[in-house]
């Protein structure tokens, strides 16, 4: 037999005691919700790689190109470096790659740049120029 005081309460005692439970319970569920997506949510802190791609850059007066399955970009003194694999910022201005050609770069839980296949600062000696 169902008690009926679930379904309908009959006294103000008992409305008010349900309308708490399901306000909890609606509290805990949200809280749940936020902590699983939180999970799954970016980060504000910038940490795309620069994917390899096939687009060349000009640097002053000659055009350079990423090596097959390489990353190409512009540092702040406008020297376009290039990278075997995928390349992120190392925080002093400058870009570390991966040393395998097509390998990836991230970020450790201590914020360190790592490698597949090791890493190498990106270099214009890495870069290509079409002919």
């Amino acid at each position: 037999m169902i008690d009926r005081r679930w379904i309908m309460p009959t006294t103000d005692s008992e409305r008010r005691k349900l309308l708490i439970k399901n306000l909890v319970l609606w509290i805990v569920i949200v809280l749940v919700m936020l902590a699983v997506f939180s999970r799954y949510m970016p980060t504000s802190k910038k940490t795309a790689a620069i994917e390899a791609g096939t687009e060349c850059l000009r640097g002053g007066e000659k055009v350079f190109c990423p090596p097959a399955n390489g990353s190409i970009a512009t540092v702040r003194s406008g020297q376009v470096v290039c990278g075997r694999g995928e390349c992120l910022a190392d925080g002093r201005g400058g870009l570390v790659c991966s040393a395998e050609p097509g390998g990836h770069a991230a970020r450790d839980s201590s914020g360190s740049v790592v490698c597949t296949g090791g890493c190498e600062p990106a270099s214009a000696s890495v870069c290509e120029t079409p002919r």
